[in-house]
């Protein structure tokens, strides 16, 4: 199960991922999109996350580098936002 918080908006699911950054809100099963500074991505099973210029992408594998911090792991995701940590297995 994965649970985001973002803005103080709690977002869970399985099998089913929702981001919502600068107020637009993404979607989708076995999909990912996400949108930062007006860039989108979306892939399936591929996982592309840009922040701060630089660019993670894999398969089954996620990597989230967030305020100089790099979190990754397989078939595991860990968010870290305003220093509230958040963890769950797909």
């Amino acid at each position: 199960r994965l649970v985001i918080c973002l803005l103080g908006r709690s977002y869970g699911g399985r099998v089913r991922l929702v981001i919502c950054l600068l107020g637009r809100s993404y979607g989708g099963r076995v999909r990912l999109v996400i949108c930062l500074l007006g860039r989108s991505y979306g892939g399936r099973v591929r996982l592309v996350i840009c922040l701060l210029g630089r660019s993670y992408g894999g398969r089954v594998r996620l990597v989230i580098c967030l305020l100089g911090r790099s979190y990754c792991g397989r078939v595991r995701l860990v968010i870290c936002l305003l220093g509230r940590s958040y963890s769950g297995r797909v």
